[in-house]
């Protein structure tokens, strides 16, 4: 099944669109944080209302050492950093594997380091980590830099063709 270059968020009417349902009733922003991948930016920005929200989400696998995050796509608009506070934080977001979520394929996710991927998954932010009073909140992924993590239901790499189908 293809899905019309709205249902990836492209274009200013997406929003009256994809929030309904073919009866026109108004969806949960829960079914159209599922419906409609975001960009990482977008995340970090609405973390706050997303947290403990299923998403799905559009950006640059990374990997790290310790493990991957996802950075907001296209490059040049990318945060240089998230600051919440007095802290600040890497601009991406972590992925977690474990309690119910995939394993990872690491062979697979090996070969799309530094390519376009989407994420479905349950985004946890910073307002589920206590507050250290000394330290302040931390974070997630190694050393606590980031503000974010996505607990990853599914993985899958954004093809050639599905760019030059839907121009993302």
């Amino acid at each position: 099944m293809h899905r019309s270059r709205r249902a990836f968020g492209v274009g200013a009417a997406h929003n009256r669109s994809i929030n309904r349902t073919a009866s026109g009733s108004r969806l949960s922003p829960t079914l159209v944080a599922i419906a409609t991948p975001l960009p990482v930016n977008d995340v970090l920005t609405r973390l706050a209302e997303l947290h403990d929200v299923p998403v799905q989400l559009e950006g640059i696998l990374a990997a790290h050492d310790e493990g991957y995050e996802v950075q907001h796509y296209p490059k040049l608009e990318r945060q240089s950093e998230y600051v919440e506070g007095d802290t600040s934080y890497q601009s991406g977001i972590w992925l977690a594997f474990g309690d119910g979520s995939i394993r990872p394929n690491e062979r697979a996710l090996s070969r799309w380091n530094g390519k376009r991927v989407r994420i479905s998954g349950v985004i946890r932010s910073l307002s589920s980590l206590p507050s250290l009073e000394w330290a302040g909140k931390g974070g997630f992924g190694p050393w606590g830099r980031w503000p974010a993590e996505i607990e990853t239901y599914s993985i899958q790499r954004v093809t050639a063709e599905e760019r030059r189908q839907y121009g993302v």
